[in-house]
C-alpha cells in the first residue's frame, strides 16, 4: 500500500521532470537568440522571433502533458494510500479542474519568464546596433539575461513555477481523494505540515508555520494565512473566520501571497491519533464489504 510520503516523492519526481523540460526549451531559445552572428537586421530579428514562438508553443504542449501525467499519478496515490476502506486498484478520477488551472497558470508564468528574458535580449540588441556595446559585451548581456543574478536566476524562477503549479496538481488530487474517502466513511483525518516544522527558517511564512499540526476532517478546509485578523494556529477550530479557507496547500482559491514558494504539505492520520480537541474521537466505522482486502 502506498505510504504517507509517496505523494511528496511523486511531486519531487514531477518537479524535476518539468524543470528539465523548461530548462531545455530555454536553452534552445537561447541558442536561437544568440545564433546568426552579429547581423541584427529586421529579417533576422523576425526569423528569431518566429523560432522562439514555435519553441513556446511546443513547450506549452510538453508542459500540459507532463502536468496531466503527474495529476493522474497523484490521483492514484491519493485514492489508495492510508485507507483500509478501498481496494488497492480503486482510483479516484483525475481532477480535470485542478489540472486545467495548473496548465493555465504554468503556461502563463512560463511565457512571463520568457518575455522578461526577451526584453533583456532586446535591450542588449539595441545597444549593440547603436554601437553602445562591443561584441563581447553583447555576448555577456545575452548570457546575463538567461542566467539572471541572485534570486532572479532563471533556474530559480523555473523552480518557483514548477514547485507551485505541479505541487498544486498533486495537492488538488489529494483533496479529491479526501472527498471520496470522506463519502466512503473513512476514519482518517488530515493534518497540515509545515516544511520547517521544528526548525528555524527565515523564509518561512509565520502564518503557515503557526498552523503546523492543524487537523481537519477530510472534507473540511484548513484555516491558513492572515487576511487581516491574525494568524490561525493548530488549535484554530473548523469554521473559524481567522485566515483563508483552503482544502490543501497551494489551493487555487488562495491569494498568490499564500501560494508562491509554499513548501507546506499535509498528511492523513487515523482519528485515534488526533491531538486537537475539536476533532471528535468517534469510533471507527465498520469496514464495508467492498473495502475489505
Amino acid at each position: 500500500m502506498p505510504g504517507p510520503s509517496d505523494l511528496q516523492a511523486l511531486t519531487a519526481d514531477a518537479l524535476v521532470d518539468v524543470q528539465r523540460a523548461l530548462l531545455s526549451a530555454l536553452r534552445r531559445m537561447g541558442g536561437i537568440i544568440r545564433g546568426g552572428g552579429t547581423d541584427f537586421d529586421i529579417f533576422t530579428a523576425t526569423r528569431k522571433r518566429q523560432a522562439i514562438e514555435r519553441e513556446l508553443d511546443q513547450l506549452a504542449v510538453v508542459l500540459a502533458d507532463k502536468i496531466k501525467t503527474s495529476g493522474a499519478s497523484a490521483a492514484q496515490v491519493a485514492a489508495a494510500r492510508d485507507s483500509a476502506l478501498l481496494p488497492l486498484d480503486q482510483v479516484v478520477g483525475v481532477d480535470a479542474r485542478a489540472i486545467a488551472i495548473a496548465q493555465e497558470q504554468a503556461g502563463s508564468k512560463v511565457r512571463t519568464l520568457v518575455d522578461s528574458i526577451k526584453r533583456d535580449i532586446n535591450k542588449a540588441v539595441a545597444k549593440a546596433v547603436t554601437g553602445e556595446t562591443s561584441g563581447p559585451e553583447f555576448a555577456d548581456a545575452v548570457r546575463a539575461a538567461f542566467e539572471g543574478t541572485g534570486d532572479t536566476a532563471t533556474e530559480a524562477r523555473i523552480e518557483t513555477i514548477t514547485r507551485v503549479e505541479v505541487g498544486r496538481v498533486f495537492n488538488q488530487q489529494a483533496a479529491a481523494g479526501d472527498e471520496f474517502l470522506a463519502r466512503a466513511g473513512s476514519t482518517l483525518i488530515k493534518v497540515w505540515r509545515h516544511a520547517t516544522s521544528g526548525r528555524f527558517d527565515p523564509r518561512a511564512r509565520p502564518c503557515h508555520k503557526s498552523i503546523d499540526g492543524q487537523e481537519r476532517e477530510l472534507d473540511e478546509p484548513f484555516n491558513v494565512g492572515d487576511k487581516g485578523n491574525g494568524c490561525p494556529t493548530a488549535k484554530t477550530p473548523p469554521g473559524s473566520s481567522v485566515g483563508y479557507e483552503a482544502n490543501a496547500p497551494l489551493d487555487p482559491s488562495l491569494p498568490i501571497g499564500q501560494v508562491a514558494n509554499c513548501r507546506c504539505s499535509y498528511t492523513r492520520i487515523p482519528r485515534s491519533r488526533a491531538k486537537q480537541p475539536y476533532i471528535k474521537k468517534r469510533a471507527p466505522a465498520p469496514a464495508t464489504a467492498a473495502g475489505t482486502r
